[in-house]
């Protein structure tokens, strides 16, 4: 992607994440999960470097599916469940 598209694509992004504001998470507790500017700079940046193109968009491809596990309240069951196997079969 050319550089003028990729910041294009990044600007356009940031507008859309800023459009998510929270959402309620029944597998943590139904706290409230907050998609702020901590959580963007997160999503580009790793320990104050800009992480490469392939894991940014990597990571923005799987950002609606991560919002879709955080909402679904079967994340909790079907974690619950692969946890106790786990401790079963030890």
């Amino acid at each position: 992607m050319e550089e003028e598209n990729w910041e294009k694509f990044i600007e356009q992004f940031k507008i859309k994440y800023q459009t998510i504001g929270y959402i309620q998470s029944p597998a943590f507790s139904n706290i409230q999960i907050h998609f702020n500017h901590y959580g963007l700079r997160h999503l580009l940046f790793k320990i104050r470097k800009l992480r490469s193109r392939g894991d940014i968009r990597r990571r923005i491809f799987l950002l609606p599916y991560a919002i879709n596990i955080l909402k679904n309240d079967k994340t909790v069951t079907v974690l619950s469940s692969i946890c106790s196997k786990e401790f079963e079969d030890d």
